[in-house]
């Protein structure tokens, strides 16, 4: 039930985002968000029922186009600050994004209606299909005199999100194109302007009333409609039923898939920012979060996220401590005062706590990892899964995590041990100037150090992770 009432909370969000009017490239309250949140519901449905397959493959295009918008934004504001041709600028990049939205919008939601109206018709969830009311009418005869009272059909949902589409896709880009009639010549500071180029305020006002009273009434209508579809509460079980046992099977076995793959990229992506210029905290979060999509015990999930949300925290103190510090004092002199080497020692505490909270992430993600070798892969050395050629070959991924394990855990010691040095760079006696200078010396060779450990284990890391990618896909498709 948790899930269910999950599934119309992000269809409700993706309602109000999408009710608000755009200014020329610029959303409101961005839509690509909106239509993210509807395919992560479509998504769901659509290995279940026809229809909804290509009711997201629409979605998922509309999300990317709502995406491009951002770079989008930036090049007129690029172009703006060089002054050059924004005028012209605005209303190209309005019209095309215009026309491609109206294509893509008017195929979801035709592909959209077709898949609930043919589920509708064919399950008991006839709240798809039925009439329903904006406010339900307390008795017949309050029935006609109210508006809302008045019973709607799915059918006109479908009419008036065709014509909200339409008005809000016309309304980003009409008044943009008076832009168009602007006069390029200057005299002094002042730009000429025609007769239609005044007009521009007062278009773009109507515009945007007009565009957000439509989205208003289409809310309201698409709310009512959602809210009936809920009450009813049969959508689910009608997608379970017309699927069938075998299909809803197969279709978590394609999740499980999914989301360990998307697990193992994610810990492939961590190896990345074990680099030293990298930011450790970004380390830590991937490492977290693709840990956390693998399918392992609840304790072992909750040590993950326990040490991931510890470990880009205390990254974040450290990287603010060591910034405040360098600002103050700078790493320029061998020989500090004492208020410098005191004002050091907490990064130093700093940096020590950081290291041992992600060494404690790197040994849950280890154990994690051992976790789905040994049971999700079914290579446990008393499973019968495999044959024994096939136990000698998969453990080989224990000891490919091994490995991984130990590169984790040295690029997280060393790049402590490299805040140490820095301090010790600092804070060396000036009656031992020579020991001085071999401190120095050793720490202009340690960012070589940190990186001829990472680039091994970004390599071995993305290896070790691409084999585990393809036998997840083996072992579940064979399941």
């Amino acid at each position: 039930m948790k899930k269910k009432k999950n599934y119309y909370l992000r269809l409700g969000a993706a309602l109000l985002l999408l009710c608000n009017p755009n200014i020329h490239v610029i959303d409101i309250l961005p839509d690509f968000i909106a239509y993210f949140l509807i395919f992560s519901v479509i998504s769901e449905a659509a290995d279940l029922a026809p229809h909804f397959a290509q009711a997201r493959d629409a979605c998922k295009k509309l999300a990317i186009l709502g995406l491009l918008k951002i770079p989008a934004s930036f090049l007129i504001l690029l172009a703006r600050s060089h002054n050059t041709m924004d005028s012209n600028l605005i209303p190209t990049f309005a019209i095309i994004f215009a026309v491609f939205e109206m294509i893509l919008g008017c195929t979801f939601i035709y592909r959209a209606s077709e898949a609930l109206f043919y589920l509708g018709e064919r399950s008991d969830a006839s709240a798809l299909i039925s009439s329903f009311y904006i406010t339900a009418p307390k008795s017949q005869a309050t029935a006609p005199r109210s508006p809302f009272c008045r019973s709607r059909q799915p059918e006109e949902l479908r009419t008036l999100s065709y014509f909200f589409l339409f008005v809000k896709c016309f309304a980003s880009f009409l008044p943009e194109l008076l832009l168009l009639t602007r006069k390029q010549e200057y005299v002094g500071d002042y730009q000429g302007q025609t007769a239609l180029m005044r007009l521009y305020p007062y278009v773009l006002i109507l515009a945007l009333v007009l565009t957000l009273s439509v989205g208003i009434y289409w809310f309201i209508l698409s709310f009512a409609y959602l809210r009936s579809v809920r009450t009813e509460g049969k959508f689910l079980f009608a997608l379970q039923n017309l699927a069938g046992e075998d299909l809803i099977k197969k279709k978590e076995q394609r999740t499980l898939c999914a989301a360990h793959i998307l697990g193992f990229s994610l810990l492939a992506i961590a190896t990345l920012f074990s680099l030293n210029f990298m930011p450790i905290f970004c380390y830590a979060l991937f490492l977290m979060l693709g840990a956390s999509w693998l399918r392992t015990t609840k304790t072992l999930r909750r040590c993950v996220r326990a040490f991931g949300i510890l470990s880009i925290l205390s990254s974040l103190v450290q990287a603010l401590m060591l910034e405040v510090f360098e600002y103050d004092y700078g790493y320029k002199s061998l020989y500090a005062d004492l208020e410098a080497q005191q004002a050091y020692i907490p990064c130093v505490i700093a940096a020590a706590i950081n290291s041992a909270l992600i060494l404690a992430l790197v040994v849950s993600v280890f154990f994690s990892l051992r976790h789905t070798t040994l049971y999700t892969l079914g290579t446990s050395p008393t499973s019968e899964r495999y044959g024994p050629a096939e136990r000698k070959y998969h453990a080989e991924l224990s000891r490919f995590n091994l490995v991984f394990l130990v590169f984790g855990a040295l690029s997280t010691i060393c790049r402590g041990i490299y805040v140490y040095l820095r301090g010790q760079v600092i804070f060396v006696p000036s009656s031992i100037v020579a020991t001085a200078g071999a401190f120095s010396h050793k720490l202009e060779f340690w960012p070589l150090i940190l990186v001829g450990i990472a680039i091994p284990y970004i390599i071995f890391g993305f290896y070790y992770m691409g084999v585990m990618k393809e036998e997840i896909t083996l072992t579940l498709n064979e399941e």
